[in-house]
């Protein structure tokens, strides 16, 4: 009985003091994920609370409404499907419909996908065709169904941005980033202050830039970082807002067009070293548009500001530093265009010994076209121009242009200057090699090897830094495509070919050469990848001469290592240097590959 009385009582019931909560977030500032399992999200930054003590299979992602510079530059887009958009969508905001799946008709949700979203590759079908109506709206349901990472917008916030540069910025020489970067930073981490929406719009930089840089942040955050799968999606909105700013670039400040530059130099860099050749050659020449249209080759002559000559004009800049980033701009898209010549006449010229223009002929490549016109001084370091009180091009050139006098002119001044100009000075060298040895008759090519002899001679007297090495290497491959025609097929045909390409492998494989922190980030630019490949396929034809005299005249059976045994271990050498270069590079891994192809042939497995 005790037991059952004892059973009967009820336990006073415990009372807990309540958790102390922190105040609700806004609407449509929690992550997706949180929003997906409707729990209370902390709005911690890039990570919440919630996502780090339970992982989930998709990346915490935040998205915030569009600013009003990226409504505005949206609005611009041309309006595509109208007939896919009655079909599919009831209802829109400015060019920007909801999604059939959305969880919520918040405002931001209707920021989620533009209408104007496709897969890459697809392209719109014709107003008049049912059936490709059809087609298409299957095609966009595809694009709606794919990964929340890869199509929702990643907020702006500043700690992202902040750790997407902190990725980025080691190695934003190597991607030609020509911009000050001290003011690029600070617009791009500046926080948006409630009622001074618009403000920040102006002040900080252009979408595409934006995203362009975030796409190398994400990139250069390695496959085990939770950023390195929203490339795609950065990639995506990069493009997009690219087509919106050239779309409307014939009314936009100076200011602007010049990020959107910055913006398809970065991108073109991307695709080439993730092998997407045609891919760099479109954003290369969209580059080399807008720097001839808005006259950046006439930067050091009056006739920059006369408005006959294009529907656009420059306006006068601020300070010494917009200037030169005017000016580096516009050497940047030189030096980008003459990495593409590289890497095709590269890859054309292996196992021939002559000059191919290239599968892909750029139309619009500066030198070609318009090197007798271009008056743009040669560019200087960001700390050149945070120097100098007034403009860089107050002086005048004495009417002769830069080009002109590094062909022509007196050796010296091509030398005394900052050296950053080595660099584009090796590109017009190296351009004007290519096209000359497409005729290797014409009388000019010797005095233009000579020049490039002198020059090569002079950088040897000066302080090795990245700039003069890089600079040094491509002047040697320029004497290379020059002297190799000249060369013939057989053995032993010129040492100075073999010379130069030895040249090329000790400049690029000095330590330190690229800096710590691009090694450890696994990048280097494409250019010093190509080079040391060009290189290398020097000593794979002069190695394949050998082995063919050898065979044909019976030489080489005296037990006795041959010439090809020392060029072997050149070549042993280059790969090793090539090898430093493929971390996070397609490309260099692409022309690694190719070279120990040909090395196995030789010598069987290294």
């Amino acid at each position: 009985m005790e037991l059952d009385s004892t059973a009967n009582k009820t336990k006073p019931k415990r009372i807990r003091a309540p958790k102390p909560r922190k105040p609700a977030l806004r609407r449509g500032k929690a992550c997706l994920n949180c929003r997906h399992l409707k729990i209370r999200c902390d709005g911690v930054h890039p990570i919440c609370g919630n996502c780090v003590r339970v992982p989930k299979d998709e990346p915490c992602i935040f998205i915030l409404p569009l600013s009003a510079r990226r409504r505005s530059a949206a609005a611009s887009l041309p309006m595509e499907h109208h007939s896919i958009d009655a079909l599919t969508f009831s209802g829109s905001s400015a060019g920007y419909p909801l999604a059939p799946s959305s969880p919520s008709s918040s405002p931001e949700s209707i920021f989620l996908l533009p209408v104007t979203e496709h897969t890459p590759g697809s392209s719109p079908a014709p107003s008049g065709s049912d059936s490709s109506s059809c087609g298409d709206a299957l095609s966009y349901f595809s694009c709606l169904s794919e990964s929340r990472s890869e199509d929702l917008q990643v907020e702006q916030h500043p700690e992202t941005i902040e750790l997407l540069l902190q990725f980025f910025l080691p190695s934003a020489t190597q991607l030609n980033f020509f911009l000050h970067i001290d003011r690029f930073v600070t617009s791009a981490i500046c926080p948006i202050i409630s009622g001074l929406e618009l403000l920040g719009d102006l002040l900080g930089p252009t979408p595409p830039l934006l995203y362009a840089v975030c796409l190398w942040g994400a990139h250069l955050a390695g496959p085990n970082h939770h950023l390195f799968s929203l490339k795609a999606a950065f990639l995506r909105r990069a493009l997009r807002y690219l087509s919106a700013e050239i779309y409307a670039s014939a009314t936009r400040e100076t200011t602007d067009v010049i990020q959107t530059i910055q913006a398809q130099v970065l991108l073109a860099t991307y695709f080439l070293v993730n092998k997407q050749l045609l891919a760099a050659h479109v954003q290369a020449g969209g580059a080399a548009t807008l720097a001839i249209g808005y006259k950046l080759h006439l930067l050091g002559s009056p006739r920059r500001y006369d408005q006959d000559l294009s529907e656009v004009s420059i306006r006068h800049p601020h300070d010494a530093v917009e200037e030169g980033e005017w000016i580096r701009a516009f050497w940047a898209v030189v030096r980008l265009q003459t990495t593409l010549e590289l890497v095709e006449i590269a890859s054309n010229m292996v196992g021939s010994p002559h000059v191919k223009a290239g599968s892909i002929h750029c139309s619009s490549n500066i030198l070609s076209c318009f090197e007798n016109e271009i008056e743009t001084p040669w560019p200087g370091h960001m700390d050149d121009y945070d120097l100098l009180l007034t403009p860089p091009l107050a002086q005048s050139n004495g009417g002769e242009s830069a080009i002109s006098r590094l062909l022509y002119g007196e050796l010296d001044y091509c030398c005394d200057g900052s050296s950053a100009m080595y660099p584009a000075q090796a590109a017009v060298l190296f351009s004007q090699a290519s096209r000359m040895a497409l005729n290797p008759t014409d009388p000019l090519s010797d005095l233009l090897l000579t020049r490039i002899s002198l020059f090569m001679d002079s950088l040897s007297g000066l302080d090795a830094n990245e700039d003069l090495l890089n600079a040094h290497a491509l002047a040697a491959a320029a004497s290379i495509i020059l002297r190799r025609p000249q060369a013939g097929c057989g053995p032993n045909r010129q040492p100075a070919l073999i010379d130069a390409a030895g040249t090329i492998l000790h400049l690029l494989g000095r330590p330190g050469l690229h800096g710590i922190d691009a090694i450890a980030h696994g990048l280097t630019s494409p250019t010093t990848s190509s080079l040391c490949y060009f290189a290398c396929s020097i000593f794979c034809d002069e190695i394949h001469a050998w082995k063919t005299h050898s065979v044909l005249f019976g030489l080489g059976q005296q037990g006795a290592p041959g010439p090809e045994a020392i060029l072997g271990l050149q070549l042993q050498e280059g790969m090793r240097v090539l090898g430093t270069f493929v971390g996070g590079n397609p490309l260099a891994e692409q022309q690694l590959t190719e070279i120990q192809e040909r090395y196995s042939t030789f010598f069987g497995v290294l």
